[in-house]
């Protein structure tokens, strides 16, 4: 029971500092300390917009296999892919047909977090965590 009241704790969003009266400042934005630290997996979901081709716009979702198909450049392997490495990887498909493509990535959900509820517990189980944008 400990062990799932712990996993429990650190899945739970933490909101210090900030007072139950107080409205969230809608201005503030909260960068990752290491855009490395996110990595695709299955089941996450993303738009791909290219600068001047918006033909080639797309949201995509990440097979279960880790890879995604997109036009012109063929089958991607994402899964296991940081947010760079994805976009030099589209940035240089497109290069094969247009110069200086321009290629923004954005996550819109994250599926591939799971919290593996193991030890003296009644139901031992594996929970998803969905948002709508990585922690």
């Amino acid at each position: 029971m400990r062990l799932f009241l712990v996993l429990l704790m650190l899945a739970a969003p933490v909101h210090a500092g900030r007072r139950a009266k107080d409205p969230p400042n809608v201005a503030e934005v909260r960068l990752p300390e290491e855009a490395t630290d996110f990595t695709f997996g299955a089941g996450d979901r993303f738009s791909v917009r290219v600068f001047q081709h918006e033909d080639l716009d797309a949201d995509l979702t990440v097979a279960p296999d880790g890879t995604v198909t997109f036009p012109l450049v063929g089958r991607v392997q994402v899964g296991g892919r940081t947010y760079a490495e994805l976009v030099a990887e589209l940035e240089q498909g497109f290069q094969q047909y247009y110069t200086d493509a321009s290629v923004a990535v954005n996550v819109l959900e994250v599926n591939n977090r799971k919290v593996f509820v193991v030890g003296e517990v009644a139901h031992p189980n594996v929970l998803q965590i969905t948002g709508s944008r990585p922690a």
